[in-house]
């Protein structure tokens, strides 16, 4: 049968032939376009969400090998061109070129979105004229066509290709690699640093032990000078036996002169004693004091404390010292003071990496905040 008897049979036939090479789906959505490009004579636009939205599948879907062969190439070498050489020559910022991936998104839906039907139409049209060509009956061209339509299976196949597909771009998309470096959290960290402690500071308790000897005091002088009056009264010999004129002429001086001009021997001794005292006293404050008083007045024992403190961000502890290295690099490119020490643990030896010291906890805080931004752990530890 020729082309155009198959032209000049009812229209109903034709309608029900397109419908048997349509296949179990799509016969709602086709038949109104179908239709009006028999009316009219030729194709024309209109849209189709599965052409638009899944194309690649689509076209698989119908049957348009050759179609789904360009539209994929076309697609690759869009691609291909753009990263491989628009890219590097053009360098376009981000804003940029996301409007450019975006355009070209709408454009590979726009497309088949509005010529989809028109490609099946055609398509359709195509093997409707080769079947009634070929087969002596309509039945035996409507079973051929039947034949050669899209099943249900091979839909649901598509879809769970597609459904593949989208899961997995989802996981590599949330899937993120781990770090190249072993990150060991069960390891204790020593107290004592690796690195030589600061010569301590000597305790208060010790500084007194090593101050000189007190300068013992004189003989207190109140004792002396009461009792000087006393005894010399006591021990002065009384005179003789003599008249009562002769005694009061002698008693005046005797008594008044030795006690307005002459002091008692021990009272001067006693007043020496006490000027060579005096004077070595100023002798001893102008000497320079020992060591370990001086270094007890200038560090007192809180400020030693404070001092003494350190703050330091442990990022972790690596089996591997290339990796610690690398870690090392990564935060001396930061501008952070950066350690790498040698540490024993139960799996052997391994290297941990710090960062610090910091005298104060705002800094180790603030150096940690900048650690975890360059996608590494921190933990601050206070030690002394």
């Amino acid at each position: 049968m020729s082309a155009a008897s198959a032209t000049a049979a009812p229209t109903n036939v034709i309608d029900q032939l397109y419908q048997d090479a349509l296949g179990a789906t799509g016969g709602a959505h086709y038949a109104a376009p179908f239709t009006r490009f028999e009316t009219l004579g030729r194709t024309r636009s209109s849209w189709n969400h599965a052409a638009a939205f899944c194309t690649l599948g689509w076209l698989l879907y119908r049957r348009l090998w050759s179609q789904a062969l360009l539209y994929s190439g076309l697609l690759q070498a869009l691609l291909l061109l753009w990263f491989a050489l628009l890219r590097p020559w053009l360098a376009p910022a981000q804003p940029i070129e996301l409007g450019l991936a975006l355009a070209l998104l709408l454009l590979g839906c726009a497309l088949p979105g509005l010529w989809g039907d028109a490609l099946v139409y055609q398509d359709i049209r195509a093997r409707t004229l080769q079947a009634l060509a070929q087969a002596p009956t309509i039945a035996q061209a409507r079973t051929a066509l039947q034949q050669q339509a899209p099943s249900r299976q091979r839909l649901f196949g598509l879809l769970a290709l597609y459904l593949g597909a989208a899961l997995a771009l989802l996981a590599s998309a949330l899937w993120r690699a781990p770090p190249a470096y072993e990150l060991v959290s069960n390891v204790p960290v020593p107290t004592a640093p690796a690195a030589p402690a600061p010569t301590p500071t000597p305790t208060p308790e010790l500084a007194p032990a090593a101050e000189p000897a007190p300068v013992p005091a004189p003989t207190p002088a109140p004792v002396v000078d009461v009792a000087a009056p006393d005894t010399a009264a006591t021990v002065a010999p009384e005179p003789p036996a003599a008249p009562a004129p002769l005694l009061a002429a002698a008693a005046p001086p005797a008594t008044e002169k030795p006690a307005e001009k002459a002091p008692p021997p021990h009272k001067a001794k006693d007043k020496e004693k006490a000027k060579e005292a005096a004077k070595g006293k100023a002798k001893e404050k102008e000497k320079p004091q020992p060591a370990t008083q001086v270094a007890h007045k200038a560090t007192p024992a809180p400020a030693a404390d404070s001092s003494a403190a350190r703050h330091y961000v442990t990022i972790g502890v690596f089996a591997d010292n290339a990796n610690a290295q690398k870690v090392q690099k990564q935060l001396q490119k930061a501008k952070l003071p950066v350690q790498v020490q040698t540490v024993g643990t139960n799996k052997g030896e391994q290297f941990r990496v710090r960062a610090g010291p910091f005298h104060q906890t705002q800094e180790a805080d603030k150096a940690a905040q900048r650690i975890r931004e360059l996608g590494l752990e921190a933990v601050v530890l206070r030690q002394r």
